[in-house]
């Protein structure tokens, strides 16, 4: 049985300057996920573990937190994360924070997952996968990411570690390493991963809450993007007040007139998909540049501009972009709707002002959670002390 340790294995492990040691440091009290998340505290102190664990990879050099970094919203800073030998991811890393749609332990109390209680997503920029637990699994397969296809190696290689085995025991029960169980606890932490305490949740009232008000720029800013500009159009505001991952939203926002990558067109096979990627969360967007599927814009207000001004005329753009003006006939009012779909497009610009632009800043800034990206629960627990 091979198990991918030997040294010419080992030549990849990145120099991050970062000390790391070979067992995790916690707490002798597992953080209280269960109060916090609803999580067993067990199973999201092993999922902790694992997706921090470089020998997940077949090379042990990469982890899930190597690409998902806790100080910048567990998205990358790079347009293109590197993963196994070296090898530069297709898409840019998009965050992993508040993803629901964890399947809830049984009530038997047993730890094990309740396979009739799903709730299905669709996931990464493509939407390709519906299912968190397989989500969470896929980097790990990937032959880009960390590129281990045999599964059953990695758990006989967590099983010969002296710490495994007893946070398998603690939280499945059983000291037994599986493939379901390495799943459902990555999964289990990754639904942990809830952001709710930035400037902005502290402006409305919940729960009995004294509210914190916005500045006089930064409410001028969210009444623009509510209101004059629309974002909230795609970048809903829900569930009072919270930005959450917008994960059955999809558009072609105009970035090319022909792309490079299709997007769900990759997938579909689709023509009319061509173009078209999920919409992101903006949840922590202050930290998670660079920006869009491939990490083309570096700063906020790069984004901004592509808005104001670039807007690509590409045959697949989102409605919502399209000024429908020069196909409504100027006697009857009338849209010509033959020649709107199968005419020219042309983009509608939002031609956004400088005061405008510095005030949607402002508000942006203020979906920053600082209390998320600094919390220990979701820190790396191999990083030396």
């Amino acid at each position: 049985m091979v198990l991918f340790t030997t040294n010419s294995c080992r030549k990849n492990i990145p120099s991050t300057g970062i000390a790391y040691a070979q067992t995790p440091n916690l707490p002798a009290v597992p953080y209280p996920y269960l109060a916090k998340n609803g999580v067993d505290s067990n199973v999201a102190t092993l999922g902790r573990v694992l997706f921090y664990d470089r020998r997940l990879s077949a090379n042990q050099a990469v982890s899930c937190g190597s690409c998902h970094k806790q100080s910048i919203a567990f998205a990358d800073n790079v347009s293109f994360s590197q993963g196994y030998d070296g090898r530069k991811t297709l898409r840019n890393t998009l965050p992993i924070q508040n993803i629901n749609g964890f399947r809830a332990v049984d009530q038997g109390g047993n730890g094990m997952p309740d396979l009739n209680n799903q709730i299905f997503l669709t996931l990464f920029w493509d939407g390709r996968q519906k299912n968190l637990s397989n989500m969470v699994m896929n980097p790990v397969n990937n032959h880009i990411e960390m590129s281990m296809d045999d599964m059953n190696s990695l758990c006989a290689r967590l099983q010969q570690t002296s710490f495994y085995p007893d946070l398998f025991l603690k939280a499945f029960g059983s000291s037994t390493v599986t493939k379901e169980n390495i799943a459902f606890a990555i999964e289990a932490f990754v639904q942990c991963l809830q952001s709710h305490h930035s400037r902005f949740d502290q402006s409305i009232s919940l729960n009995g809450s004294t509210p914190r008000p916005l500045t006089a720029q930064e409410q001028l800013g969210f009444n623009l993007f509510t209101g004059k500009y629309n974002c909230n159009n795609c970048h809903h505001i829900s569930n009072g007040g919270y930005f959450d991952q917008q994960l059955n939203e999809f558009a072609n926002i105009g970035l090319d007139i022909n792309y490079a990558d299709n997007g769900v067109g990759s997938l579909t096979g689709n023509a009319s998909d061509n173009g078209v990627f999920r919409v992101p969360s903006l949840r922590n967007v202050e930290l998670t540049a660079p920006y869009m599927h491939d990490g083309r814009y570096q700063t906020l207000g790069e984004v901004i501009d592509h808005y104001s001004e670039g807007i690509q005329p590409n045959r697949n753009l989102s409605f919502v972009f399209r000024d429908l003006s020069p196909y409504v006939d100027s006697t009857t009012g009338i849209i010509d709707t033959a020649g709107f779909y199968n005419g020219p497009v042309f983009p509608l610009q939002l031609h956004v002002v400088d005061s405008d632009k510095q005030a949607l800043l402002a508000f942006l800034k203020t979906l920053t959670d600082y209390d998320f990206v600094t919390n220990p629960m979701y820190s790396d627990p191999f990083v030396k002390p």
